[in-house]
């Protein structure tokens, strides 16, 4: 047939070929995008270099896991936007970073992280979460006399004891921030809230980093903004419990 010419078929092939080098470039670039940013924090127990074969023994990555909080264990429970949250939290990272931290397995750490779109088949690492960095915990970051905003709830106002073990920045089209508290001084007992202003996020941030056992005022409001939170809950005040 006279459109089966050699130079069509190079062009048809070209086309093809093309296609497949954007779409995978598209994807790619996708999978790759931050999802979220935030930090995490608890005892640091495993930390090693891997291989596999979904990276088809070429590509070692670095993969890690976190007891969170304090004297917890083994749990999975439900997330503020209804995803499943597990503990130990399993991360991702570089050859190099596993073996730059690896002197801080069996510490109480405070990871940095960055949650992509997609884990893209395991080449990046088994996780969706690629480390930032990683730094022992301090008692002495955060606000002394602790921070606080204005505000009130609907349906009820009161006050939690317990530690951050997560906050974070989420969401791809609009953000929001989200904590999740490991309620007393240990346990299994993790609640998940929400934050709406910048002073309390960048305040949570440095509580988490400090590892330090908190008070945390809050407001629950019978309806919310799906766009700007994914709980009912509205941390207002975080102040550190002295003694």
């Amino acid at each position: 047939m006279a459109f089966l010419t050699r130079r069509n078929l190079i062009l048809g092939a070209g086309g093809i070929l093309g296609g497949t080098l954007v779409g995978a470039f598209a994807y790619d670039s996708y999978a790759s995008a931050t999802y979220s940013h935030g930090w995490r924090m608890g005892l640091l127990y495993k930390l090693s270099e891997k291989s596999n074969w979904t990276r088809l023994f070429l590509r070692d990555t670095g993969e890690g896991e976190i007891m969170l909080g304090v004297n917890s264990a083994r749990a999975e429970w439900r997330g503020g936007d209804g995803g499943a949250q597990f503990n130990p939290w399993a991360f991702s990272a570089s050859p190099d970073q596993a073996r730059q931290y690896v002197g801080l397995e069996g510490r109480m750490v405070a990871v940095e992280y960055r949650q992509v779109m997609n884990r893209w088949h395991g080449w990046k690492g088994d996780t969706a979460y690629r480390l930032l960095g990683m730094t022992p915990i301090d008692p002495r970051l955060g606000p002394a006399g602790g921070v606080e905003v204005k505000r009130r709830g609907l349906r009820s106002e009161g006050r939690r004891i317990g530690r951050l073990v997560k906050v974070t920045r989420k969401g791809f089209a609009t953000k929001s921030w989200e904590v999740t508290v490991q309620e007393a001084s240990g346990g299994n007992n993790f609640l998940e809230m929400s934050l709406l202003d910048d002073e309390i996020y960048d305040a949570a941030i440095e509580y988490l980093r400090s590892g330090r056992l908190l008070s945390v005022s809050y407001i629950e409001s019978l309806v919310r903004n799906p766009l700007n939170r994914d709980t009912n809950y509205a941390i207002i005040g975080i102040k550190p419990v002295e003694g």
